[in-house]
Protein backbone atom coordinates (compact mmCIF):
# COMPACT_ATOMS: atom_id res chain seq x y z
CA UNK A 1 0.00 0.00 0.00
CA UNK A 2 1.57 3.29 -1.04
CA UNK A 3 1.98 5.96 1.58
CA UNK A 4 1.63 9.51 0.27
CA UNK A 5 1.61 11.39 3.56
CA UNK A 6 2.06 11.05 7.30
CA UNK A 7 -1.72 10.62 7.83
CA UNK A 8 -1.71 6.77 8.05
CA UNK A 9 1.05 6.90 10.67
CA UNK A 10 -0.71 9.62 12.65
CA UNK A 11 -3.95 7.62 12.55
CA UNK A 12 -2.20 4.44 13.67
CA UNK A 13 -0.43 6.36 16.46
CA UNK A 14 -3.74 7.87 17.67
CA UNK A 15 -5.31 4.40 17.71
CA UNK A 16 -2.37 2.95 19.63
CA UNK A 17 -2.43 5.78 22.17
CA UNK A 18 -6.19 5.32 22.65
CA UNK A 19 -5.76 1.57 23.24
CA UNK A 20 -2.86 2.14 25.64
CA UNK A 21 -4.86 4.73 27.54
CA UNK A 22 -7.81 2.33 27.81
CA UNK A 23 -5.54 -0.49 29.03
CA UNK A 24 -3.89 1.84 31.52
CA UNK A 25 -7.29 2.84 32.93
CA UNK A 26 -8.37 -0.82 33.29
CA UNK A 27 -5.02 -1.66 34.85
CA UNK A 28 -5.33 1.24 37.32
CA UNK A 29 -8.83 0.13 38.34
CA UNK A 30 -7.63 -3.45 38.84
CA UNK A 31 -4.69 -2.21 40.89
CA UNK A 32 -7.01 -0.10 43.06
CA UNK A 33 -9.32 -3.06 43.65
CA UNK A 34 -6.37 -5.28 44.55
CA UNK A 35 -5.04 -2.67 46.98
CA UNK A 36 -8.46 -2.35 48.64
CA UNK A 37 -8.75 -6.14 48.98
CA UNK A 38 -5.26 -6.31 50.45
CA UNK A 39 -6.11 -3.52 52.90
CA UNK A 40 -9.27 -5.35 54.02
CA UNK A 41 -7.33 -8.60 54.44
CA UNK A 42 -4.66 -6.84 56.50
CA UNK A 43 -7.30 -5.21 58.70
CA UNK A 44 -8.99 -8.60 59.19
CA UNK A 45 -5.67 -10.25 60.07
CA UNK A 46 -4.82 -7.58 62.65
CA UNK A 47 -8.23 -7.94 64.28
CA UNK A 48 -7.90 -11.74 64.21
CA UNK A 49 -4.55 -11.45 66.04
CA UNK A 50 -6.22 -9.41 68.78
CA UNK A 51 -8.98 -12.01 69.01
CA UNK A 52 -6.42 -14.81 69.29
CA UNK A 53 -4.75 -12.96 72.16
CA UNK A 54 -8.14 -12.81 73.90
CA UNK A 55 -8.81 -16.49 73.16
CA UNK A 56 -5.48 -17.47 74.67
CA UNK A 57 -6.63 -15.97 77.97
CA UNK A 58 -9.49 -18.49 78.23
CA UNK A 59 -8.39 -21.26 80.64
CA UNK A 60 -10.42 -23.94 78.82
CA UNK A 61 -8.42 -23.35 75.64
CA UNK A 62 -5.42 -25.08 77.21
CA UNK A 63 -7.56 -28.02 78.34
CA UNK A 64 -8.75 -29.07 74.89
CA UNK A 65 -7.07 -31.02 72.12
CA UNK A 66 -4.42 -29.00 70.28
CA UNK A 67 -6.33 -29.38 67.00
CA UNK A 68 -9.35 -27.63 68.50
CA UNK A 69 -7.17 -24.82 69.87
CA UNK A 70 -5.44 -24.42 66.49
CA UNK A 71 -8.81 -24.25 64.75
CA UNK A 72 -10.08 -21.57 67.14
CA UNK A 73 -6.89 -19.51 66.91
CA UNK A 74 -6.62 -19.94 63.14
CA UNK A 75 -9.61 -20.12 60.82
CA UNK A 76 -12.21 -19.37 63.51
CA UNK A 77 -10.43 -16.17 64.55
CA UNK A 78 -10.49 -15.09 60.89
CA UNK A 79 -14.24 -15.82 60.72
CA UNK A 80 -14.90 -13.79 63.87
CA UNK A 81 -12.75 -10.90 62.60
CA UNK A 82 -14.48 -10.89 59.23
CA UNK A 83 -17.91 -10.86 60.88
CA UNK A 84 -16.81 -8.00 63.14
CA UNK A 85 -15.52 -5.93 60.22
CA UNK A 86 -18.70 -6.51 58.22
CA UNK A 87 -20.93 -5.73 61.22
CA UNK A 88 -23.29 -3.16 59.70
CA UNK A 89 -25.94 -3.61 62.41
CA UNK A 90 -23.58 -2.80 65.28
CA UNK A 91 -24.41 -5.96 67.23
CA UNK A 92 -21.98 -7.16 69.89
CA UNK A 93 -21.44 -10.66 68.45
CA UNK A 94 -22.30 -10.59 64.74
CA UNK A 95 -23.20 -14.08 63.59
CA UNK A 96 -22.86 -15.46 67.13
CA UNK A 97 -19.37 -16.75 66.35
CA UNK A 98 -17.83 -15.65 69.65
CA UNK A 99 -20.56 -17.44 71.60
CA UNK A 100 -19.77 -20.64 69.72
CA UNK A 101 -16.22 -20.57 71.10
CA UNK A 102 -17.44 -21.44 74.60
CA UNK A 103 -19.76 -24.12 73.26
CA UNK A 104 -16.96 -25.69 71.23
CA UNK A 105 -14.55 -25.56 74.16
CA UNK A 106 -17.15 -27.21 76.40
CA UNK A 107 -17.96 -29.91 73.84
CA UNK A 108 -14.27 -30.70 73.29
CA UNK A 109 -13.83 -31.68 76.96
CA UNK A 110 -15.42 -35.13 77.43
CA UNK A 111 -15.17 -34.97 81.22
CA UNK A 112 -17.31 -31.81 81.24
CA UNK A 113 -19.85 -33.08 78.75
CA UNK A 114 -20.37 -36.26 80.82
CA UNK A 115 -20.98 -34.22 83.98
CA UNK A 116 -23.31 -31.59 82.47
CA UNK A 117 -25.32 -33.29 79.76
Amino acid sequence: MPVDSAEPFESALRNLKAMWSEQSLVSSESMEQAMQALGRAEERNLLAEKMVAALEQIPDLHRVNATVAEFLCGPWAQVMASAELNNAEGVEDPGGYKNLVNILLWSAQPELTRQHV
